[in-house]
């Protein structure tokens, strides 16, 4: 596909949009003799058509510039011999015909333009830089920001799974612990002991008159002792004595749910 080089448009319009590119370009400012003009370098290129060249193997590459600006006819200019920094020089006058782009082993050429398209262009360059920092400014500043609203989020949702977390402790803690301990009255809490005697007159020696019943652990009688309540107590027999230890702990646990 055909382009115009910079600088330089299609000669007819109507004819590029539909592929015919036989007329080639002009030259959107013409050059002025005498005036300033400049030089854009395109790089990895075919040379054009030497059929209006001019050489010259002893120039070096700045002679060969400076000799295109003072001959007002002179279109472009490059080196003979790229090797070893570059060597001669090729002046064309006139149309620049067949100049093709290769991705590699091509060699530079410099098209003369006016100095008011080098503005143009540079002012284009500038503008395509400009905007291409801006760009990455904003694409800077969208990134940022949306790793930020990210951290937050993440940030957020963890503390919120720690409050659960917390939440769920502080619960299960609820559930074992009751929500008020009991507190047993300091006089419940004395352990009254009686002897063995004290029960067995109590008890009228065990009569089966103040026998309440029998459990799983012995028989249980009815004891009444003067200026105290009655009691229950639970009477158990070891090997055909009875344990006056076990009397009073099971007279204490009766005398607590008794009262």
């Amino acid at each position: 596909m055909c382009q115009c080089l910079q600088g330089f448009e299609p000669k007819y319009l109507r004819e590029w949009d539909v592929a015919d590119w036989s007329n080639g370009c002009v030259r959107r400012t013409q050059l002025g003799c005498g005036v300033s003009n400049g030089f854009l370098q395109y790089s990895n290129v075919k040379l054009p058509d030497m059929r209006y060249c001019w050489f010259n193997e002893s120039m070096t590459l700045d002679e060969c510039r400076i000799g295109c600006l003072k001959n007002c006819s002179c279109t472009a200019y490059a080196n003979m011999d790229i090797r070893g920094g570059g060597s001669g020089c090729f002046l064309w006058f006139g149309d620049l015909i067949d100049i093709r782009t290769y991705s590699t082993n091509g060699q530079d050429v410099y098209v003369k333009v006016a100095a008011s398209e080098l503005g143009r262009i540079g002012a284009k360059k500038l503008r395509r830089r400009t905007i291409a920092i801006s760009l990455a400014l904003l694409a800077g500043v969208f990134l940022t920001g949306l790793s930020l609203t990210i951290y937050l989020w993440k940030k957020k949702q963890k503390q919120q799974q720690h409050q659960i977390s917390e939440g769920k402790s502080n619960e299960s803690l609820e559930l074992k612990m009751p929500a008020k301990p009991m507190k047993a009255k300091s006089k419940d809490l004395e352990l009254r002991q009686f002897d063995f005697a004290t029960i067995t007159y109590a008890t009228d020696n065990f009569s089966i008159n103040n026998k309440l019943g029998e459990g799983g652990f012995g028989l249980v009688f009815k004891v009444t002792i003067r200026h105290i309540s009655s009691y229950a107590v639970s009477l158990i027999v070891v090997d055909g004595l009875t344990s006056q230890l076990t009397i009073n702990l099971e007279r204490t646990i009766l005398d607590q749910f008794l009262r």
